[in-house]
C-alpha cells in the first residue's frame, strides 16, 4: 500500500460545496415542478378559467365583473409561482449547509493513483478500486465518480496542492472510469 502512496495524486478535505451541489444536481437531477404535459394541462385550466370569466362578464353585461373574477385568480397563480421559485433556492440553501456541516466534522486526506483511490480519515483508512464505479461526471474544476445513481465521491480543484495536480488526477479517473459529460 506504501507503494501504491508514494505513486500517486494526493489531496485534502472535500470538494466546494457549489461544485458537490452542482455535482449533484448532475448525478440525480431535481424533479421540475411540473412535466410538459402537467404544463399543457395547466395552460387547459388557465384558457378554460378565462373563458368563464369572459362568459360570465358577457352574462352580467359588465366588463368589470370579468375582472373581479381574473384579478384573485392572476394574484394566486404569482403567489404560486413565486413560493415554488422561493422554496428551489431554499433548498438549495439547506442542501449547502447540510453538506457544509457533514464536511466540518470529518476531516480527511487520501490519494489518487492507478490502482485506486486511498482515504484516510479520523476513523481509519479505506481504499476503492476503480472497479467500484461505473461512470464519471465532470463540470469545471471538479469530477464526480458514480455507482449506478448515486454519487460515491466527488474531487474538485481546491482539493489538490495545484491544477496540475488535479488535472492529473482527473485524468487518471478519465482513463479508468466510463466518462459522461
Amino acid at each position: 500500500m506504501d507503494e501504491v502512496v508514494s505513486n500517486s495524486i494526493n489531496f485534502v478535505g472535500y470538494p466546494d460545496s457549489a461544485s458537490f451541489i452542482q455535482l449533484c444536481n448532475l448525478v440525480r437531477p431535481q424533479i421540475n415542478a411540473f412535466s410538459k404535459s402537467g404544463k399543457i394541462i395547466f395552460y387547459i385550466i388557465g384558457v378554460g378559467v378565462c373563458a368563464v370569466a369572459v362568459v360570465t362578464a358577457y352574462a352580467a353585461n359588465s366588463v368589470a365583473v370579468f375582472f373581479e373574477i381574473l384579478t384573485p385568480i392572476i394574484v394566486l397563480v404569482g403567489v404560486l409561482v413565486g413560493s415554488l421559485k422561493l422554496s428551489s433556492k431554499q433548498a438549495i440553501k439547506i442542501q449547502r449547509v447540510n453538506y457544509e456541516k457533514s464536511i466540518q466534522k470529518e476531516p480527511r486526506t487520501g490519494s489518487i493513483s492507478t490502482s485506486g483511490i486511498f482515504f484516510k480519515i479520523v476513523d481509519g483508512k479505506t481504499e476503492l478500486q476503480w472497479t467500484h464505479f461505473d461512470r464519471l461526471i465532470e463540470i469545471d474544476g471538479a469530477f464526480a465518480l458514480c455507482k449506478q445513481s448515486r454519487m460515491v465521491d466527488a474531487f474538485s480543484c481546491s482539493m489538490f496542492e495545484s491544477k496540475e495536480s488535479f488535472e492529473a488526477a482527473r485524468k487518471i479517473a478519465l482513463e479508468k472510469v466510463k466518462s459522461i459529460h
